[in-house]
C-alpha cells in the first residue's frame, strides 16, 4: 500500500513539474512573439503604408510592380504567416494592419486585377469630357480603354480603318495632359518619316520624340561614336542583283530557274492522303504552264510534275505537244486510243520528222502509286505502264520515261536530258529568250525576296552557312546555293567597299550600344505600325527600356495587315507578343470607320484562313453601314477598259476612285487603250474624261482609304495575285514558324487591298486565269448558295470535290439511249467518266425505280 502511495506522489509531483515547465516554456514563447509582434509591427505598418502608395485606384499597377513587391516583402509575408491568428496578436493593438498586410500579400494578382479594373473604370469616368473632346471625334469605348491602360506592356491589336493612328496620338496626350508625364520622357516611334512629321504636327510638343527606327538608330550612333554612319542607297540591293546578272552567268541561269519553277506550290503528290485534296490544290494553285507547246497552244497538265515537264521542255526549245493521239490506232474491245503525256518532234537524218515519246509515271522509288489511288486504280495504272511498254516495243517507236522517284531524287531533268540528247534532240536558247524578257518584269519580287532573306538572316543574327547547312530539299538548296548566297555575299562586299551599312546594320549597332550604357532615358515607349517588326527592332526595343522603374512599352497595329516581309517583318513577334517582351495586356479595337458590310464579313472570313492571324470581331461604326464587295470576270484588256468605264460613269464626279495592283506595272494593262495613263510628281494617274483616278500598288495604299477602288489583274501566274515568287518557300529557313503559312504574306496584301474602300470594291480578275484568292470567294459564294440544294448523287464519286456533267448523249446500236457523266474538275486532272444506258424495253415502272 505504501508502495503505491510513493508512485502516486512521484505522478503528482512529476506531472506539477511538467506543467510549471509548460508554462513557463509558454510565458516565454508567448513573451518573444509578442516581442517579434512589437518587432515587426513598424515594419508591417511601413511596408502596408508602402503597398498602399501602388494598391490604390489612382494607380495603375503595372506586373513589374507587382512582382517587386511580393519578392521585397516574402520574407515579411512568411513571417506573419507563422503568426498569425494567435491570441496574442488578436489582443495587439495592430493587429488589423497585420491582418490586411497578409491578405494583401496573399492575393497579389487577385489585388492588382481588383485595382486596375477600378482604376480603369474611374479613369473612363472621370475624364469622359476629356476624351470626347480631346480629338476632332470622340474615342470610343475600346480606344479609351486602350489609352489608359498603363501595364508594362500594352498590345492593341485593331482593324483596318480602327483609328490607329489617332489612337496614339491621344495616348501621347493623356500622358501628358492627365499622368503628366514629361514629353521629353515620351519616345513615339514610327516606320516611316511622313508618319513621324505628320505625328509631331499633330502633337505639337516640341521636347517630344517622334522618330522612325533608323532615325533614332542613325542619332544613337552617332552620339556615341562622335560620326554618323553613311547609310546604302534605297536602290542598293537593285545594284547589287544588276551586278551578279551582268556578271555571273551562273546567277542568271539560277534565277532564271527561279522565275520558272517558283510557280509551283503544290506539295510531293505522294504526301496527299486523298484525291479530294489533291483536286482542291489543283484547283488552287492552277494548271497552266508556263511555256505553249509547239503550236502556241497553252498546256494544261494532268499534274504538278507533268507540267514542270512541260515547261523544262519549252524552256529548251523543244517542239512537243500534250497528250496528242499515237501515231497508230490502239483502239479496241478493251482499250481506247492510246494518248501518250508528250510527242516530241525533231529533225530526222533523212530530213523527216522523227517522233518520240514521252511518259511520266506517278511511281516512287519502290514503284508504289500515291496514296490517294484506289486499290483498284493502282493495279489497273501499273498494267497500263507495263501495257504502253510493250506497244512500243511492238511498235518499234521510241518511248522515254520520268517518274515522280527522279522529283524525289531531284535528278528527274538531268536524267531526262541526257535521254533527249542519247535521242539527237538539240536545245536552243528560247529559255533565255523568254526569261530575259521576264526577268525585267519579275526584277521588284525578285529583289524583294533576296532583300527579305538577307534583312531576316541579320536581324535573327545568323549567316548563310549556318542556314545552308540546315537546307536539305533539293530545290531550296540550289536557291539558297546558287542565288541567295552570291546576294548576301555581293552586297556585304559591295557595302563594306563603300564604307557603308545598311538600316538593319545601324539598328543592330545602336542596339550594342543601348546595351553598353549608352541609352536614352525614357518613361513611355510607343510604337505605331507594329505589326511590321522585325527581329532585330525588337532587340532594339527592349536594349532602349529602362530596367528599373522598368520603361514602359505601348504598340498598336493590326497582323492581319503585316505585309513588309521584304523588309524584314516577322509576324510572330506580334502574335507572340508576351513571350518576347513579358507580361501584357492586350487591348482590342474592332469597330472601323471605313467600311462596313459585306466587305467586314467576307474579308475576315478570308484573312482568317491562315490559322496564325489574330482572331478579332470586326464590326462597322454604323449598323447600316454597307460597303460591297464584287469580282467582276474579263477575258481580255478591252473588256477590263470597258468595265473601267462602266464603273466610273456610274459614280458622282466628287467620289473619289483609286485604281490598285499588285504591281507598278499592273497599271500597263491601260496603255494604249482609249484611257489615258499619266505620271508627274504626285504619282500615276488614269484618266477617262474629266475624272482622274489614282493609280498605285496595294502596298502604296497601306493606310489610305477611298470612296471607290478598282482592283486590277487578280490573276493566276507568276505575275498574278499571290505573287509566287515574292512568296518564296525559302524564306521558312529565316521566318519563324508562325509566319510560313502558305500564301500567308500575300495573303494579307490581298486583304488590304479589298479593305481600302468606303463604299464599294471591284476586284478584276481573268475568267481562264482567277487569282486562288479570287477563287476562294467565288467558289465559297457558289457553296453557300447552293449547299442544302445539290444531292449527293451529283458530286463526282472520284475527286468529291467537283460535279458530275454531262459530256454526251447518244444512241447505243441496239436503240438505247445513253449518257456519258464526267467531272467539272476534268481539267484539273480528275479523269473520272461514267456512261449510263437507258434501257428502253423495261417497263415505265420499273425504270421509274
Amino acid at each position: 500500500m505504501l508502495y503505491f502511495l510513493l508512485i502516486l506522489i512521484v505522478l503528482v509531483v512529476v506531472t506539477l513539474l511538467s506543467i510549471y515547465t509548460i508554462k513557463k516554456r509558454g510565458k516565454k514563447v508567448r513573451a518573444k512573439r509578442a516581442a517579434l509582434i512589437s518587432l515587426l509591427s513598424p515594419e508591417v505598418e511601413k511596408a502596408f503604408a508602402d503597398i498602399s502608395s501602388y494598391y490604390n485606384f489612382e494607380h495603375y499597377i503595372t506586373e513589374s510592380e507587382r512582382v517587386a513587391l511580393a519578392s521585397k516583402y516574402s520574407d515579411l509575408f512568411q513571417q506573419i504567416d507563422r503568426i498569425l491568428g494567435s491570441k496574442k496578436l488578436e489582443n495587439f493593438t495592430a493587429h488589423e494592419s497585420f491582418d490586411r498586410f497578409h491578405k494583401a500579400m496573399s492575393d497579389t494578382e487577385g489585388f492588382k486585377r481588383i485595382n486596375n479594373d477600378r482604376f480603369i473604370k474611374d479613369q473612363l469616368s472621370n475624364y469622359k469630357n476629356y476624351f470626347d473632346t480631346v480629338l476632332s471625334h470622340p474615342m470610343d469605348e475600346q480606344q479609351r480603354e486602350a489609352v489608359v491602360s498603363l501595364e508594362d506592356n500594352v498590345l492593341v491589336i485593331s482593324s483596318a480603318g480602327s483609328g490607329k493612328t489617332m489612337t496614339a496620338v491621344c495616348k501621347v496626350r493623356y500622358l501628358i495632359d492627365v499622368q503628366r508625364v514629361a514629353p521629353e520622357k515620351i519616345l513615339l516611334i514610327t516606320f516611316t518619316n511622313k508618319a513621324a512629321e505628320s505625328l509631331s504636327k499633330r502633337l505639337g510638343e516640341r521636347k517630344l520624340k517622334c522618330k522612325t527606327f533608323h532615325k533614332l538608330a542613325l542619332d544613337i550612333i552617332t552620339e556615341a561614336t562622335g560620326t554618323r554612319p553613311t547609310i546604302t542607297s534605297a536602290d542598293f540591293s537593285v545594284q547589287v542583283y544588276n551586278k551578279l546578272l551582268n556578271e555571273n552567268q551562273k546567277f542568271y541561269s539560277a534565277v532564271g530557274d527561279y522565275v520558272m519553277w517558283s510557280r509551283y506550290k503544290m506539295k510531293d503528290q505522294f504526301e496527299y492522303n486523298s484525291y479530294q485534296d489533291y483536286i482542291t490544290d489543283r484547283k488552287k494553285y492552277g494548271i497552266q504552264s508556263y511555256f505553249n507547246d509547239m503550236d502556241g497552244k497553252p498546256v494544261f497538265c494532268k499534274s504538278d510534275e507533268e507540267s514542270q515537264i512541260c515547261d523544262f521542255l519549252g524552256s529548251k526549245g523543244i517542239s512537243f505537244r500534250y497528250e496528242e493521239k499515237y501515231e497508230y490506232p490502239t483502239a479496241d474491245m478493251e482499250y481506247r486510243q492510246y494518248i501518250p503525256d508528250f510527242s516530241i518532234y525533231i529533225p530526222g537524218p533523212d530530213g523527216q520528222t522523227k517522233r518520240i515519246y514521252l511518259e511520266h509515271y506517278a511511281i516512287n522509288e519502290a514503284g508504289n502509286c500515291p496514296p490517294w489511288f484506289e486499290a483498284e486504280e493502282k493495279q489497273q495504272y501499273l498494267e497500263g505502264i507495263k501495257w504502253k511498254r510493250r506497244l512500243h516495243k511492238d511498235k518499234e517507236t521510241i518511248l522515254l520515261e520520268t517518274s515522280s522517284a527522279g522529283f524525289h531524287r531531284g535528278d528527274v531533268f538531268s536524267v531526262l536530258t541526257q535521254q533527249l540528247l542519247d535521242q539527237g534532240v538539240k536545245f536552243s536558247d528560247e529559255r533565255a529568250q523568254r526569261l530575259s524578257r521576264e526577268l525585267m518584269v519579275q526584277e521588284e519580287n525578285i529583289i524583294n525576296m533576296l532583300s527579305a532573306f538577307n534583312f531576316l538572316m541579320k536581324s535573327r543574327g545568323a549567316n548563310i552557312e549556318d542556314i545552308r547547312r540546315r537546307v536539305f530539299h533539293v530545290r531550296d538548296r540550289q536557291i539558297i546555293e546558287e542565288i541567295v548566297t552570291p546576294f548576301v555575299s555581293t552586297y556585304a562586299d559591295m557595302a563594306q567597299k563603300a564604307n557603308e551599312i545598311d538600316f538593319t546594320d545601324a539598328i543592330i549597332k545602336a542596339t550594342e550600344f543601348c546595351n553598353n550604357g549608352h541609352r536614352p532615358d525614357y518613361d513611355y515607349i510607343l510604337v505605331d505600325e507594329f505589326q511590321d517588326i522585325s527581329v532585330d527592332r525588337y532587340r532594339f526595343l527592349q536594349s532602349l527600356r529602362r530596367q528599373n522603374p522598368l520603361t514602359k512599352l505601348f504598340c498598336i497595329g493590326d497582323d492581319w495587315q503585316s505585309i513588309y516581309r521584304f523588309a524584314g517583318s516577322d509576324m510572330a513577334l506580334f502574335k507572340s507578343f508576351s513571350d518576347y517582351f513579358g507580361f501584357t495586356k492586350h487591348c482590342l479595337m474592332e469597330t472601323t470607320y471605313r467600311f462596313g458590310e459585306p466587305t467586314i464579313s467576307e474579308s475576315s472570313k478570308f484573312i482568317l484562313a491562315n490559322p496564325e492571324q489574330s482572331n478579332k470581331s470586326v464590326q462597322a461604326f454604323s449598323a447600316g453601314k454597307e460597303t460591297k464587295l464584287d469580282f467582276l470576270s474579263t477575258k481580255n484588256r478591252e473588256d477590263v477598259v470597258s468595265i473601267i468605264k462602266k464603273i466610273a460613269d456610274q459614280i458622282p464626279s466628287d467620289k473619289e476612285i483609286i485604281l490598285l495592283g499588285r504591281y507598278s506595272f499592273d497599271v500597263n494593262t491601260l496603255n494604249k487603250t482609249s484611257l489615258t495613263v499619266s505620271k508627274n510628281k504626285n504619282g500615276v494617274y488614269v484618266e477617262y474624261g474629266s475624272r482622274h483616278m489614282k493609280f498605285m500598288t496595294v502596298h502604296q495604299s497601306k493606310g489610305l482609304e477611298s470612296d471607290y477602288v478598282i482592283m486590277l489583274n487578280c490573276n493566276g501566274g507568276t505575275l498574278g495575285f499571290p505573287a509566287d515568287i515574292a512568296d518564296s518557300p525559302v524564306l521558312k529557313y529565316v521566318l519563324s514558324a508562325q509566319d510560313t503559312f502558305a500564301f500567308g504574306e500575300e495573303r494579307r496584301v490581298f486583304y488590304v487591298g479589298i479593305t481600302r474602300a468606303r463604299l464599294h470594291t471591284w476586284v478584276l480578275y481573268n475568267r481562264d486565269n482567277p487569282s486562288p484568292f479570287v477563287k476562294e470567294f467565288l467558289e465559297g459564294t457558289v457553296s453557300q448558295k447552293t449547299e442544302g440544294t445539290t444531292s449527293k448523287a451529283d458530286l463526282c464519286p472520284k475527286c468529291h470535290n467537283g460535279r458530275r456533267i454531262v459530256c454526251r448523249k447518244g444512241k447505243a446500236v441496239n436503240g438505247n439511249p445513253y449518257t456519258v457523266f464526267i467531272c467539272s474538275n476534268r481539267k484539273y486532272g480528275c479523269d473520272y467518266q461514267e456512261t449510263v444506258f437507258f434501257n428502253i424495253n423495261t417497263p415505265w415502272r420499273k425504270r421509274k425505280k
